[in-house]
């Protein structure tokens, strides 16, 4: 082998060696940027951007989000359904022509889910507190402007029944009746009709009460208490009564919600069904958002919670308002201004008190 051969061997040990070394450098820097990257990022929070977002539904209800918690379950189950999935689809077979005046619109719409065959009832209502409706005084009391009373009923099977109503009809005109049967399970509905009638056709109302036919009001200081409370109604409205903070969700019995419907253990706060009121500004917003949300029959909680809920309006417990388990009331608590409202008052006691409360005599 010759000089030159022997030099061009020595020049590719020196250029493997140096490779060798640039590899082993390159490997070096790049551990200790790595270890140097992580030290520094160890404590940063990721925005959303930076992860894949996963899909989180609830129903038929979807959200690309990376929070799969039950939290955000809960909340995006109070979004409104992209299309409606509770379309309100009957008419008013029966409906009052003059309830409200558009120059002379009433403060209170007062609005009474009634069974078809409650006639005894319906008759004690008019008669007694809701006599206000068509021009009676409150004994010794004036109400602060007027309230107009409807009664809410669905159809009956039952061609007796049918016949007494429309006579009621003719002879009152008071009744809103839509043409869905009248059952447990449409009471939502029924109520629903009520609030889109009071929405249609008297849109200068304040207030709508919703009141059973087994309760008895206080109008007078109904309605001077809503007045002292109009300072909490802004734009997103309000719903006024007992309300009630806990209420669990039955799977069983009279009351049963399907989890499909409604897949949490508790409602959100609602106020209880025997009566509550809720500000006019807000009444087509709880209907349109009815359409877009499961149905639930337990109508207090569908609408004064869960819709309420929808719609950010907001709850205000006021003393006075009934519930479920309260005492049956005695006259005295209306003559003293006790009690707006009392729930557990057949037809025939309803008339019982208001002859008390009109009376010169009695001792309270």
């Amino acid at each position: 082998m010759d000089g030159s051969s022997m030099k061009t061997i020595r020049n590719c040990r020196i250029n493997y060696r140096t490779l060798a070394v640039l590899v082993c450098v390159i490997l070096i820097v790049g551990i200790i940027y790595t270890k140097y990257f992580h030290f520094r990022n160890s404590g940063k929070t990721w925005r959303p951007i930076d992860l894949v977002p996963l899909e989180t539904c609830v129903g038929s209800t979807c959200i690309l989000s990376n929070d799969t918690s039950a939290g955000m379950k809960y909340a995006l189950y109070f979004q409104p359904r992209k299309t409606k999935v509770n379309e309100f689809v009957y008419r008013f077979i029966n409906q009052p022509t003059d309830t409200c005046d558009p120059m002379s619109p009433p403060v209170l719409i007062i609005i009474v889910p009634s069974s078809p065959s409650h006639i005894e009832e319906r008759k004690a209502i008019r008669s007694t507190w809701g006599s206000v409706s068509h021009g009676e005084k409150w004994p010794l009391q004036n109400i602060k402007g007027k309230a107009k009373l409807v009664f809410l009923l669905g159809i009956t099977e039952n061609i007796t029944t049918l016949q007494k109503i429309q006579d009621e009809v003719n002879e009152h005109n008071d009744i809103v009746q839509c043409n869905f049967l009248d059952t447990y399970q449409n009471l939502s509905l029924k109520i629903l009709s009520g609030i889109r009638w009071t929405y249609l056709k008297c849109p200068d109302v304040k207030y709508i009460l919703k009141a059973d036919d087994d309760t008895f009001v206080n109008l007078p200081l109904l309605v001077a208490t809503l007045e002292g409370y109009y300072h909490k109604v802004d734009r997103n409205g309000a719903i006024f009564g007992n309300i009630n903070g806990d209420a669990k969700v039955r799977r069983r019995g009279m009351w049963k919600v399907n989890e499909i419907d409604y897949p949490f253990p508790h409602f959100p706060p609602y106020a209880y069904g025997n009566t509550y009121v809720i500000s006019a500004n807000i009444a087509g917003r709880i209907f349109s958002a009815s359409e877009y949300m499961p149905y639930i029959p337990i109508e207090d909680a569908y609408i004064t919670g869960i819709l309420a809920k929808v719609i950010d309006a907001r709850l205000v417990f006021v003393s006075g308002f009934t519930f479920w388990l309260d005492y049956k009331p005695n006259y005295c608590d209306f003559v003293n201004d006790n009690r707006i409202s009392a729930t557990k008052v057949s037809f025939k006691y309803m008339f019982y008190l208001w002859e008390k409360i009109h009376s010169s005599e009695v001792d309270c």
